[in-house]
């Protein structure tokens, strides 16, 4: 049954939708007051970034194609546990709802907050991400676990971002010659704490001149300690099939993804969180200013 009425938490005005799986996949937007952008698809696929269509930090497309998208571009997570010797994977806003899953959508009344809710019936736990706009640092997302059964939970999570665009490719490129930008791209990390760049080897031409790459995008996290950073979407079958993945700190011609694994504690009726945060359009300067961000502690508590 779907239901829908107003909500609050933390002070803040929700519409919020219950049941959203049993509706057809519908779009949503998320504003700001500044420039940041965001479209997303009910079941939790979306595109978003800077100023216009060419400044995104994933692939810009129409709305059919973002309800498609799920499990594609943009946020994945994939949750494990053992139960009596059995690996058991659960899969928030996967394509496919995992048996005894119900969704729900609440978005702010002032429609800059935007928070997916996926509830585990069986393992008597809520995953909860909330996307929020920030006009130094880019779009926040937060991620909770949250145990209502009673019973501390020991888990192993994969969260991040899939097919994360580079600075410097405009939409009409992404969309006909999405091959080609993917050979110019660039991911990479450094002792820059649990921030990635993503940029382009050089700008997408074919004039024998150069075409310095000047601008990136730029993904950092705090919150999940002790998860292993990985640029390759292939890190998602390695967690799906139980095989332990191999980081590398650069990854060049494929897309970017910006994947956190590791292991995550539930405690009785508690909760867990990290935060992602992401940004594009950044030349050296902000570059470093996020670096900086990324390597303190005291900046999350201002996101």
């Amino acid at each position: 049954m779907v239901t829908g009425g107003l909500s609050s938490r933390d002070g803040i005005e929700y519409y919020r939708i219950d049941g959203a799986e049993q509706m057809a996949p519908f779009l949503m937007t998320v504003v700001s007051d500044s420039d940041l952008w965001m479209f997303v698809s009910s079941t939790g696929a979306l595109t978003a970034g800077r100023v216009d269509a060419d400044h995104a930090l994933f692939p810009y497309e129409t709305d059919d194609r973002i309800h498609r998208a799920a499990g594609l571009a943009g946020p994945v997570t994939v949750i494990a546990r053992i139960q009596d010797g059995d690996r058991q994977l659960w899969r928030p806003f996967a394509r496919e709802l995992t048996d005894g899953c119900a969704r729900s959508i609440a978005k702010s009344v002032l429609g800059d907050r935007l928070v997916v809710e996926e509830h585990h019936a069986g393992w008597a736990v809520t995953f909860r991400a909330t996307w929020a706009p920030s006009d130094t640092y880019g779009w926040v997302r937060t991620v909770e676990l949250i145990d209502h059964g009673g019973h501390a939970a020991d888990y192993e999570v994969l969260d991040g971002l899939l097919d994360v665009m580079p600075a410097g490719v405009d939409a009409h490129t992404e969309q006909i010659r999405s091959n080609l930008a993917d050979a110019y791209k660039r991911s990479e990390t450094g002792p820059w704490g649990t921030l990635a760049v993503f940029s382009l080897e050089a700008l997408i031409s074919d004039r024998a001149e150069p075409a310095e790459a000047l601008t990136a995008t730029v993904v950092w996290s705090s919150g999940f300690d002790g998860a292993e950073l990985d640029l390759d979407a292939g890190a998602v079958g390695d967690m799906l099939d139980g095989r332990p993945s191999s980081p590398s700190n650069l990854l060049t011609g494929r897309p970017g993804a910006y994947l956190l694994r590791g292991p995550v504690s539930v405690p009785a009726s508690g909760s867990v969180r990290w935060t992602m945060i992401a940004d594009t359009g950044l030349d050296h300067a902000g570059v470093l200013t996020s670096i900086r961000a990324a390597m303190s502690t005291g900046v999350i508590a201002d996101l």
